[in-house]
């Protein structure tokens, strides 16, 4: 069983030192958990929603609203995990590997990971304060008298996804890209040192 199957198979409390991951790992795991639920979720959600627009939609016209935020986080969040899984994880594993091997990076067209970090950065605040403005449409989650069982599905799986998308900010934005800015300024200054 690799290491990875195992944090998955394991109790999160167990492995909640995400800072002590290596950077290769670190990457792994949020393309295997965070990526991996997204890509599949967002199908889910979306007919879900159709569903219950089409039941509730005249009667809750907010829907239409949460509906047309969601597509549009869900393809910004499309473009968003490309970008980090072609462009900046392969940087990050570069970096890694540079170091690993003990050998100097070389200059890239990026310049420096952080340029890339800043982009994923902004585009984690949009799809956060598009989350916030469905929880605020949604009453929080509040599901009206009249719900269906697709309608208090659809808000359960919306409340997941925003909690899985503040935990993948997190563990990008608060252990990820620090660590691979630190990575990057320390070999750059071994460079020139």
């Amino acid at each position: 069983m690799s290491e990875l199957e195992k944090v998955k198979n394991s109790s999160l409390i167990e492995y909640q030192k995400y800072s002590e991951w290596d950077l290769d790992f670190l990457t792994q795991y949020i393309i295997e958990n965070h990526h991996k639920y997204v890509k599949n979720a967002i199908p889910n959600i979306s007919n879900h929603l159709q569903k219950v627009f089409e039941a509730h939609g005249e009667k809750h016209s907010f829907i239409v609203n949460v509906q047309k935020i969601f597509f549009e986080v869900a393809e910004e969040l499309s473009h968003h995990m490309m970008k980090e899984e072609r462009i900046l994880f392969p940087i990050i594993k570069y970096l890694a590997d540079s170091q690993k091997l003990r050998e100097k990076p070389k200059t890239r067209g990026y310049v420096t990971v952080q340029n890339p970090i800043r982009q994923m950065e902004a585009e984690h605040v949009s799809a956060g304060n598009a989350l916030e403005n469905i929880r605020r449409l949604t009453n929080n989650y509040t599901l009206p008298e009249d719900s269906c069982a697709t309608f208090q599905i659809t808000y359960k799986e919306l409340e997941e996804f925003e909690k899985d998308l503040h935990k993948h900010v997190h563990l990008e934005n608060n252990i990820l890209f620090p660590k691979a800015i630190e990575l990057e300024e320390r070999l750059i200054k071994e460079i020139y040192d």
